[in-house]
């Protein structure tokens, strides 16, 4: 009888270590384009570039030559499409309303921008950010955990629109394809 009972807890501790929250979907970066209003203040240069067979990661370099203020606004926004085709994309509630670059960082950056990059960047640690340096910022081979990010994420190709207004306007726009993880063993 104690016998059945230890083996029934055991079973049951099984499927819950199972069931913990992990996300259940993998992305592949499709593209990345940069533009800015003043390359001599702002100049983002990045790439998809291929890790190994089936891997993909994002490199690129950040030059940041001026002064975020109290101007400097950022948002966020994303699409979805289930074919990849521009007419096909669909804005989702996933996005960073506008605000202050001051804002972002104590929010957004701290949460999601910095765990994503902190292992493949030089960006600044969260404790550090602000006011925002006027240096050169390097990413090798970015391959975004997805932290900060739903657990559950249907099918398709996502556009990311990130945006930038003030003393200088520039956006970066990321395409990736989502598909859901197929993990056999766990």
């Amino acid at each position: 009888m104690i016998f059945m009972v230890i083996k029934s807890m055991l079973l049951l501790i099984a499927l819950f270590e199972d069931c913990t929250c992990k996300r259940q979907w993998e992305y592949e970066p499709i593209s990345i384009v940069a533009q800015t209003s003043d390359r001599s203040k702002l100049n983002l240069e990045a790439e998809v570039v291929r890790v190994k067979r089936g891997e993909y990661a994002f490199t690129g370099v950040l030059y940041w030559n001026y002064d975020a203020d109290e101007t400097t606004l950022v948002e966020c926004n994303a699409y979805r499409s289930n074919t990849g085709e521009e007419a096909d994309y669909r804005r989702l509630p996933l996005n960073i309303p506008k605000q202050t670059f001051k804002q972002y960082l104590d929010a957004f950056y701290t949460t999601t921008v910095f765990l994503n990059t902190r292992n493949c960047s030089g960006l600044p640690h969260p404790d550090n950010v602000w006011p925002w340096a006027k240096q050169t910022y390097r990413f090798e081979n970015c391959g975004a955990a997805a932290d900060g990010m739903p657990d559950l994420m249907p099918e398709g190709y996502y556009k990311i629109l990130f945006l930038v207004t003030g003393e200088v306007v520039w956006n970066l726009t990321t395409i990736v394809k989502v598909k859901t993880k197929i993990d056999l063993f766990g």
